[in-house]
């Protein structure tokens, strides 16, 4: 985990850095220095030979070897691992000493007495290698000044010595060139650190984003998992709670017993719609929420949730209507899973909150401007909600404050889930509302009509062999086998059971089916590697490829594309009602006929 800026030293970063940049020039700038003195002293012997004796020589040759060693120095320090030591800094000082040692004395060496040009050349060339120096370390105003101090203050001895107008405006040159130097390396040194500062605390803010979004994405891929997890491991008592409602009604037959039948299938529903509440705003949260497209008969949507939210009454004096103004039959091409969601959140709050009067919904076309929608208006004679409520309505877990209110049951999820579906599919949600009078909840979405998709009675000529259909069925959980076999079997279908992927790889070797509903997770073998294994071999063999279908209580989609990568054919997630599980059996039943099975198996 990172460190915190508090608890950082940037001082210690800064002056580690700062010797970085002072080596970074030395191992091409010192050797060119140090050919500057032997160039320099050519020039004077060219020019004035009596004037370079012995000395001067050897000056020339001790900056020029002094020079060499402080750029090996310098590309040593470079080249190593252990930048850190502090003799690195300690030698680099020692060496600019000699070097500022070298180049001050080179005036005294070479006073040239009567040839000023000559000696204003020299007196020149040797300032503008301590400004030269000044600038290579710039970085740090320690060595800056070690550079260029003892040449400027040489130079400016000298020029006092000759006690004429040249000498006085040579000092006064000096002492203005000293002062510049002075401040400009004091200004260098405090802005590089400053600056190095910002770098190193921006980059380590940026180290802290990266490493707190990489925390968020693996809480998230946490919570995920969570939440798939917990689906699947309540979705799959529910099923068994569900199917054995359903079977059990159809053996009791007294009417107390029903009842009980019906609060305990009224309790599973419940249950089911909270955990689909939470795994929905769950994704719409996270962004991942995928629209289904197809064909949708308006009407039969109306009807069918107005019928619903009727059933849902409960012996109130409340009259549940709709009222559709559209041409019939009328088709758009839509998600209905969602389109039916929203409604039937809109239908059941109007029935929630309804103790007597009416609750309609209404479906028409809507044209403001150039814009055409399709509106869907659920009207009640309500409680209704206060004005200062009916924006918070649409905000999560949020239900309205009152006597009445707080005895509602409910995860406060319904119309956070429904106005970001709307919005999801290109439309609004809005709610007018005054308490004690009702409220209504009007979706706009975007028109797209289609023409009636074409029917045909293929499945159903086909369904009416349904005796001759066999079946496997993968499932690892006895109390959904029971459920889901009574199911086949009530539609007249053989049934064979198995309790993994292993087993049913095993089994279709040798026995022919037409159909297999295959749990995805399941022990020894996932339903996705068995449906890889079986494919791998009708395509080895050349043979039918036998309808899949996913059984699974994950409602994620990354399961749901993993069950179609790995070869199945279609899912349904569990609980599933009879009329699901019955149309998906058509789907695909209706396309095929019954397997053979394979002469060479």
């Amino acid at each position: 985990m990172a460190e915190s800026p508090s608890t950082i030293d940037w001082a210690q970063q800064v002056n580690a850095t700062r010797t970085r940049m002072l080596f970074s020039h030395v191992p091409l700038a010192a050797p060119i220095s140090g050919g500057f003195a032997l160039l320099l002293t050519t020039l004077v012997y060219h020019l004035h030979p009596s004037a370079v004796t012995p000395w001067v020589w050897l000056w020339a040759i001790t900056t020029f070897l002094l020079e060499c060693g402080h750029g090996l120095h310098g590309w040593r320090y470079l080249k190593s691992r252990n930048r850190q030591a502090p003799h690195w800094r300690n030698r680099q000082l020692l060496f600019l000493v000699g070097v500022g040692s070298c180049w001050a004395a080179s005036i005294w060496i070479m006073p040239l007495p009567d040839h000023y040009e000559l000696r204003a050349t020299l007196i020149g060339s040797v300032i503008g290698v301590a400004a030269c120096g000044a600038f290579l370390f710039t970085a740090d105003r320690l060595f800056a000044r070690i550079c260029f101090l003892p040449i400027l203050i040489s130079m400016g001895v000298f020029c006092a010595s000759l006690m004429d107008v040249r000498g006085m405006f040579g000092l006064a040159s000096v002492l203005g060139f000293m002062s510049i130097f002075w401040v400009s390396a004091n200004r260098s040194h405090r802005r590089i650190g400053e600056l190095l500062r910002l770098r190193f605390e921006s980059e380590h803010l940026a180290q802290l984003r990266a490493s707190a979004l990489d925390e968020a994405n693996a809480l998230a891929k946490t919570k995920d998992m969570f939440l798939a997890t917990m689906s699947h491991e309540m979705r799959t008592p529910l099923h068994g709670i569900l199917g054995l409602s359903r079977m059990l009604r159809e053996d009791v037959g007294t009417s107390g017993a029903n009842q009980r039948l019906d609060l305990l299938q009224s309790a599973g529903t419940h249950l089911l719609g909270i955990i689909n509440d939470v795994l929905d705003f769950s994704r719409l949260r996270a962004g991942r929420l995928v629209l289904r497209q197809g064909p949708v008969d308006v009407h039969a949507l109306v009807e069918e949730v107005t019928a619903l939210a009727h059933a849902n009454v409960r012996g109130k004096p409340v009259k549940v209507t709709c009222d559709i103004r559209l041409p019939s039959p009328y088709w758009i091409n839509t998600d209905g899973h969602r389109l039916r969601q929203v409604l039937h959140n809109l239908m059941g709050n109007a029935v929630k909150f309804t103790q007597h009067g009416h609750v309609s919904l209404l479906a028409r076309r809507d044209k403001t401007g150039s814009k055409d929608s399709l509106c869907f208006e659920v009207q009640d004679t309500g409680v209704g909600i206060p004005e200062d409520e009916i924006k918070r309505i649409f905000e999560p877990f949020h239900q309205v404050d009152g006597k009445y209110e707080r005895r509602v049951t409910g995860t406060g999820l319904g119309l956070s889930i429904s106005t970001q579906i709307c919005q999801v599919m290109g439309g609004t949600l809005e709610c007018k509302s005054k308490v004690g009078t009702g409220s209504t909840f009007r979706c706009m979405l975007p028109v797209q009509t289609m023409a009636p998709p074409v029917s045909t009675d293929e499945h159903d000529s086909v369904w009416s062999q349904a005796g001759d259909i066999h079946v496997l069925l993968v499932e690892d959980n006895p109390v959904n086998t029971l459920v889901a076999k009574a199911e086949l079997e009530r539609m007249g279908m053989q049934v064979s059971t198995l309790e993994n992927g292993r087993q049913a790889v095993d089994w279709l070797l040798l026995n022919p089916v037409d159909m297999v509903l295959m749990d995805c997770h399941m022990p020894e073998m996932n339903g996705f590697e068995a449906t890889r294994r079986i494919r791998e071999r009708e395509t080895r063999l050349n043979l039918t490829p036998v309808p899949i279908v996913a059984l699974t209580a994950s409602t994620n989609q990354a399961d749901q594309e993993l069950s179609m990568a790995s070869g199945m054919n279609d899912f349904v997630s569990k609980p599933f009602s009879s009329v699901e599980l019955q149309q998906i059996m058509k789907k695909h039943l209706g396309q095929r006929s019954l397997v053979a099975a394979p002469a060479d198996a």
